[in-house]
């Protein structure tokens, strides 16, 4: 037998090069990918737009816009105030100021050019507090819907509305409140006297489930308002309090913050009556910025919640602003001297705000964010 000749192996092409000779970029396997999936998608008849390369323009989820808390440190903790184009809860006891930091909001969206959805599950607004923080009330929608399904009805029309028309700066929708909000089943007097399990989470469930990307899709943030309630049974070691409106709401938030009174404002002494309330907030949770982090802010009994005050209270307990005998203060950046009540006066003054707010920016970011020697420590 004669002796086999060599196979010989055809020479291996080159992945990284094309047919006129030039390098391909790492990531044309990806774009062929993406190319191949809207065109199946566009023979489906659905949206195109669906796929894309992260690097792209246009990602849903990247997060461009905020909308502030009205306090310069609950924004610091927040990553920047509340992310548009998601959604949030804000949650806690009663007289906590869940709602006030709610309507702070809705003030610093139409600050910014926006507009606002209130909607009143537990009819308890009061339009005189609205005009003193000085919300537009043409430039906010008021609706009180009966029911949950009803509410996120309304939600969804408004969000086809901004989809057809896409408004040129961020909309927000509040939802006062979960607790307080009634699914349709308990309102039909002939069940009501039935047992009806977890109605709210479910209809929560099921409106969640829809609005990941809606929201997303017209610049809106969702703003959740939910309170505790007391858990029976189980260990008195574990947590003995829970927020209504089941598992959803807390996996569709990407940002839920705590809100607890830790104190009353006293300020001509313990004799006094209280002033307001020091509500301390807490990042429980927080997919956009490092979580569990803390700030605290004034909910004034004259003022409502109060940016300036805050400030106030801020300055003096970090000894900036100094008593100066008789019941007047002293403040580094001018000569001036001045009483508590005269306090917001003297911010209108526009050279004494601006050195007012300089001084407090510098001392809330040397207060909350960290310093280069944990930043290091925490990398």
């Amino acid at each position: 037998m004669g002796r086999k000749k060599p196979v010989k192996k055809a020479p291996a092409k080159s992945p990284g090069k094309s047919k006129s000779g030039k390098k391909k970029s790492d990531a044309s396997t990806s774009d062929d990918v993406v190319q191949a999936v809207r065109k199946k998608l566009k023979q489906k008849k659905r949206d195109e737009g669906n796929i894309r390369l992260l690097s792209d323009k246009g990602v849903l989820s990247e997060v461009k816009e905020w909308i502030p808390t009205g306090f310069a440190h609950l924004d610091l903790i927040l990553g920047g105030g509340w992310a548009v184009g998601r959604a949030s809860e804000v949650f806690g006891p009663e007289g906590s100021g869940k709602s006030a930091l709610s309507h702070l909001a809705i003030r610093s969206c139409q600050r910014q050019g926006g507009e606002a959805l209130l909607l009143d599950f537990e009819v308890a607004l009061d339009p005189d507090k609205m005009k003193q923080l000085q919300i537009d009330a043409k430039r906010l929608i008021y609706a009180t819907p009966t029911d949950i399904e009803e509410g996120w009805d309304i939600v969804w029309a408004t969000v086809d509305q901004l989809t057809a028309k896409p408004p040129k700066h961020p909309f927000l929708i509040v939802w006062d409140s979960i607790a307080g909000s009634v699914p349709r089943a308990e309102l039909d007097e002939k069940s009501s006297s039935d047992a009806h399990v977890a109605l709210i989470a479910k209809a929560m469930s099921k409106g969640c489930r829809k609005m990941y990307r809606r929201i997303a899709k017209v610049r809106a943030h969702m703003l959740w308002v939910n309170q505790v309630r007391d858990k029976f049974g189980g260990s008195s070691f574990l947590k003995q309090t829970e927020t209504p409106g089941g598992r959803a709401v807390k996996f569709a938030a990407s940002q839920r913050v705590d809100c607890r009174v830790i104190k009353r404002r006293r300020d001509a002494g313990q004799e006094a009556d209280p002033t307001g309330y020091t509500i301390k907030t807490s990042t429980v949770k927080s997919r956009l910025f490092p979580p569990h982090r803390k700030a605290e802010w004034v909910l004034d009994f004259t003022y409502g919640p109060s940016p300036e005050m805050t400030m106030w209270h801020f300055l003096i307990e970090a000894t900036i602003i100094k008593p100066s005998g008789g019941g007047y203060y002293k403040v580094p950046w001018t000569d001036m001297k001045f009483k508590r009540s005269e306090w917001l006066k003297v911010l209108g003054d526009e050279d004494f705000r601006i050195g007012a707010e300089a001084v407090f920016a510098e001392a809330i970011n040397e207060h909350y964010l960290p310093s280069p020697e944990e930043s290091e420590e925490e990398e």
